[in-house]
């Protein structure tokens, strides 16, 4: 909830875990824990020094999607955790 509030100034009400990923598995023994937040309040962020050229905005579910298509979005961890969320109970787009 800090480095959220941190990087975007979004404070969040509540934060679920979706699950744990390994974004360089055979390389590495990173992981990340993948989150999803609710309740957003917006406020002022407070950005390290090298994150001042950080930029933020929203996107609709179908836009997102267009960017995965598209090649927009390439990142693997950010594909993952967007997996994560739409095979979650958090997720309102399910049927």
């Amino acid at each position: 909830m800090r480095e959220l509030a941190e990087e975007t100034g979004l404070r969040a009400g509540h934060i679920h875990r979706l699950g744990y990923l390994h974004p360089a598995n055979g390389m590495s023994g990173q992981g990340c824990t993948v989150f999803v937040a609710e309740q957003l309040e917006a406020g002022q962020h407070s950005r390290e020094h090298e994150e001042q050229d950080l930029h933020q905005c929203w996107f609709t579910k179908a836009s997102f999607e267009d960017m995965i298509r598209d090649g927009t979005v390439t990142d693997d961890s950010t594909i993952a955790a967007y997996m994560l969320y739409l095979l979650s109970d958090q997720n309102p787009f399910l049927e």
